[in-house]
């Protein structure tokens, strides 16, 4: 799962990858995973699934740590003349992408057992 996820996060534009930071990721998400499905193992077949989760929680982590430099710029115009800076919104900066990479957590419904 590290390979995958330093790969995505690489198809992304990060290139300085903090592989601890990663393996705690990982393991929060797959905890989050087998709790929610209650399961004492991943699933197969949601590889895809938790490599997004895995990346959309270490994107937060730096994001919140304040580690993220210009991954998704917060501003979305700037004007010189008469000064005037238009920020992004939560949807379409970093939220949003966070957003869109958890989307899959909705097909883990389909993997869940029932608790007795």
């Amino acid at each position: 799962m590290l390979e995958l996820v330093k790969q995505r996060l690489n198809e992304f534009g990060l290139t300085e990858i903090n592989v601890d930071l990663i393996d705690n990721c990982i393991n929060r998400v797959e905890d989050y995973i087998k709790v929610y499905c209650n399961r004492e193992e991943i699933p197969k077949g949601i590889d895809n699934i938790e490599m997004d989760m895995v990346c959309a929680e270490y994107i937060s982590t730096l994001n919140m740590t304040g580690q993220l430099d210009d991954f998704i710029s917060p501003i979305k115009s700037i004007t010189e003349g008469d000064v005037s800076v238009t920020m992004t919104s939560g949807s379409n900066g970093i939220d949003g992408f966070i957003n869109y990479l958890n989307k899959g957590k909705d097909n883990l419904i389909c993997y869940r057992r029932i608790r007795w």
